[in-house]
């Protein structure tokens, strides 16, 4: 034999010898049973029963499998267990609602008239003459109680319209660009 049969005999010899320590050490713990680290086995190594694990309380690993709720925001909660209430929510006040539009004869505050109230027009001019309508213009006449001396405030168009000609408003001629006052197709484009 030469020097290197000599040494693997020797290594050999240590692995073996390793071999079998370690699988004493293993034996022993089969002997112990509660050393091998699961809670499936008694102290005397034997392995114990569905019924005598859930006795003692143990988790079975058929039976205590918690399924994940597939909602992400919602906890998950063991069967048995009461859910946990919601966090409570913050009351947001409601939006106030704008105010209604006043009705038929109530003041319009944005525009100081009564709504379908009739009035009359007069004159700055000394002797109190009423406006009145001839043809499309306004012209300033004496009073006669005519229904073209008769205006209104109109809500829904939100114009100035005279009791003749209804469907016709107070405008001022050219876009407002003249001096001259006409009674025209209601148009409240302006406003």
């Amino acid at each position: 034999m030469t020097a290197k049969d000599d040494e693997r005999e020797q290594e050999a010899e240590e692995e073996g010898d390793e071999k079998e320590r370690s699988g004493q050490k293993a034996d022993d713990k089969k002997k112990d049973g509660d050393k091998c680290g699961c809670c499936c086995h008694d102290g005397e190594g034997q392995k114990k029963s569905k019924m005598e694990r859930a006795k003692a309380g143990e988790p079975d690993d058929e039976d205590d499998i918690i399924e994940i709720h597939p909602h992400p925001y919602r906890p998950i909660t063991p069967p048995g267990t009461a859910k946990p209430s919601p966090p409570p929510k913050e009351k947001k006040p409601e939006p106030s609602r704008p105010p209604k539009p006043p009705g038929k004869g109530e003041l319009n505050k944005d525009y100081g008239l009564y709504v379908e109230r009739p009035f009359y027009i007069i004159s700055a001019c000394g002797e109190k003459r009423y406006m009145d309508v001839i043809g499309r213009n306004i012209v300033v006449k004496t009073p006669n109680e005519f229904d073209s001396q008769v205006w209104y405030f109109d809500q829904n168009s939100k114009t100035i319209k005279n009791t003749l000609h209804k469907n016709k408003s107070l405008d001022i001629q050219n876009s407002g660009n003249t001096n001259n006052l006409q009674v025209w197709s209601t148009n409240g484009g302006w406003f």
